[in-house]
């Protein structure tokens, strides 16, 4: 008779009451803000057990999200380690820098700057003002952020496995960024390999107590379905990706409304802010979710703007109609109100 290992903790259910209380309340005042108004009024923010996977097609702002959430739980004191699987050598860090800058410089040079060209050099006229005092602001709110940028060919989830192990006692929030750069297990099938993954991390979590921001890619979209953003079904890859993440958000450029104009200015008019749809899929705690918030992508800055509005898609998920009245009660003072 071969013994089994202990996969379950077997306790008489009345015992587990002792402390609950206790226990929820220490959890609730662990819990990180995405600082992303329309995100922490629905979601209340990002739990310490939590396994959130967020998706958008390519281009639609995935890392900047990231970094974003990244970034606010750092200047919190939240101890934040970020694999950027993805990104090049010190780009979490400069994306980070150029929010500060553009955050400082004023109108006219405001409406000429952009990263693409910053991170170039090809704006250090405009920059070069406010690099030193970037850095120093960077230093002095930034110490609880850590970086992991990739240097081997392979990144499994084995490795992955490691990495989480490794700082299991330091980390109080961690970001992969994203999914679909580790490499798939040559014994598996992608798939499969992806819901390894995924399960690593979810268990991670659990067991941790630390919660994980993980990005990933969505399917191509069906040319024949004008869905306006996708489901926790859209994920590229096995459909148990969303079924494990205990929160799915996803987002998708708003082609459907028109940009907002934010400079008098005819040169650059409706050029830096692009309307966004965000959508909270899932969330364990509260259920699926039927809102779809509506806010604007600044490409000055590379930052979603505070304020957002409500609406709801419709069941072929074509139409956006903008919530008038009846907002719920948890929309806080950034849900528009007209």
């Amino acid at each position: 008779m071969t013994s089994s290992k202990l996969h379950f903790s077997r306790v008489a259910s009345v015992s587990r009451l002792h402390g609950e209380r206790q226990t929820r309340i220490d959890s609730a005042s662990k819990i990180i803000k995405f600082e992303i108004p329309f995100l922490d009024d629905i979601t209340r923010g990002i739990a310490p057990h939590d396994l959130v996977l967020f998706g958008g097609p390519t281009g639609a702002g995935k890392t900047e999200l990231a970094r974003m959430i990244a970034q606010s739980a750092a200047a919190a004191g939240h101890a934040t380690y970020f694999f950027a699987l993805e990104a090049e050598d010190r780009e979490i860090e400069r994306r980070i820098k150029y929010a500060h800058i553009a955050a400082h410089i004023a109108a006219p040079a405001k409406w000429r700057l952009n990263y693409a060209d910053w991170v170039l050099g090809l704006q250090d006229d405009l920059s070069g003002p406010y690099e030193d005092a970037a850095d120093a602001e960077f230093v002095a709110r930034y110490s609880q952020l850590h970086t992991f940028y990739r240097v081997a060919s392979d990144f499994t989830g084995e490795t992955l496995r490691r990495q989480l192990h490794d700082v299991r006692n330091k980390a109080k929030l961690i970001v992969v960024d994203h999914l679909h750069y580790i490499d798939a297990d040559d014994d598996q099938g992608e798939n499969q390999s992806l819901r390894s993954i995924v399960k690593i991390l979810r268990d991670s979590a659990l067991t941790m107590g630390v919660p994980i921001f993980v990005l990933a890619h969505l399917r191509k979209r069906d040319r024949n379905r004008k869905m306006l953003i996708a489901d926790e079904d859209e994920f590229l890859g096995s459909s148990a990706i969303g079924q494990i993440a205990t929160k799915v958000i996803t987002l998708a450029p708003a082609f459907d409304q028109d940009a907002p104009s934010n400079t008098t200015d005819d040169r650059f008019r409706s050029t830096t802010l692009y309307p966004t749809y965000m959508r909270v899929c899932k969330d364990r705690k509260i259920g699926k979710t039927q809102f779809v918030a509506l806010l604007n992508f600044s490409k000055r800055t590379n930052t979603y703007e505070s304020k957002y509005r409500l609406g709801r898609i419709n069941y072929d998920g074509d139409t956006w109609t903008p919530m008038t009245s009846g907002l719920p009660a948890w929309a806080g003072e950034m849900a528009h109100r007209a």
